[in-house]
């Protein structure tokens, strides 16, 4: 039993140094679901759609997602760390890049990105762009709602033509790893729940053995 326990608490102190890859979804808490608001369209891309955030704790970013129906489109991207806050924002192009994409449907389209940091204390903008049409176009409505805050990700808003708060914002989710990503815990969080069940079954079958002698 001590050599399975040391095994337990052994691998629950390597898991606290390093976080499991986590994807996280940018979805207003007024408008969960989220529709397809058009059809045959560009939808506005042509200008530039993404979403604004602040990050609480550092992010390793892999990949940026967008969630489309396109067939042989070709998205541009770019993520922009934001400076500036007037009526558009501005401030340094981290990274950018394109790529032709096609889906079977409605479906997530993801870009690897260079390691990037997302820093804590800092703010960033995640764009895309498309001048052509998408066979449907998926957005959340955001309404009145200027922004909101979701785990390690503060102040998020929706975006058009780099100015926040329109009344809409893209389906985007960022993939990568760091801070506590919301609802999702963490490996050590597991390990230790496994432990302690091991534990109270282990002592639960001494008891057993312990009468029964």
């Amino acid at each position: 039993m001590k050599t399975l326990l040391r095994g337990l608490l052994a691998a629950a102190a390597l898991s606290f140094s390093a976080n499991a890859a986590s994807t996280y979804e940018f979805t207003p808490p007024n408008d969960p679901e989220g529709s397809v608001t058009a059809e045959e369209s560009n939808g506005f891309f042509g200008y530039g759609r993404g979403v604004f955030f602040e990050m609480a704790d550092d992010f390793d970013l892999s990949s940026i997602g967008l969630f489309s129906d396109f067939t042989k489109v070709n998205v541009l991207w770019d993520i922009m760390e934001v400076t500036t806050f007037n009526r558009a924002l501005g401030g340094t192009i981290l990274q950018s890049g394109s790529g032709i994409v096609s889906t079977d449907g409605l479906g997530w389209v993801d870009f690897n990105v260079a390691p990037l940091t997302l820093e804590a204390g800092h703010a960033y903008h995640v764009n895309f762009k498309f001048y052509t049409t998408a066979h449907q176009v998926f957005t959340y409505y955001e309404g009145n709602l200027p922004s909101y805050d979701d785990g390690i990700f503060h102040n998020i808003n929706g975006t058009m033509g780099y100015m926040p708060e329109v009344p809409s914002m893209p389906a985007i989710r960022l993939t990568g790893e760091g801070g506590v990503m919301p609802g999702i815990p963490e490996p050590a969080a597991w390990l230790l729940f496994i432990l302690g069940f091991g534990m109270a079954g282990i002592v639960a079958r001494r008891r057993t053995a312990m009468l029964a002698i």
